[in-house]
């Protein structure tokens, strides 16, 4: 596989994937903020089999990309929230 198969085709979309995926986790780990931290561990948590399932299966173009779609916005949703933009919010329990 040459730099340029590696750039223009989908296994390159994955490597980006797998790159943010891991600097948004090792910034995960650094967060001060234990709540906001376990937060965004839980939904890259949940993602990571998913990435795994893109690298290492081969899989149909259309599984591929709703997958990739998936991965790719629960990843920022993750930053999101690790930046501040995103607050869960609690629904209170009414008793």
């Amino acid at each position: 596989m040459g730099l340029f198969s590696l750039i223009f085709s989908f296994r390159g979309k994955i490597f980006r994937l797998r790159k943010k995926y891991d600097r948004l986790r090792e910034r995960a780990d650094m967060e001060d903020d234990a709540e906001k931290r376990l937060n965004v561990l839980k939904i890259l948590d949940q993602v990571e089999p998913t990435l795994i399932l893109l690298e290492e299966q081969n899989i149909s173009r259309f599984d591929r990309q709703r997958l990739y779609v998936a991965v790719d916005s629960a990843i920022e949703q993750a930053k999101a929230m690790l930046e501040g933009r995103l607050v869960r919010k609690e629904i209170p329990i009414q008793r």
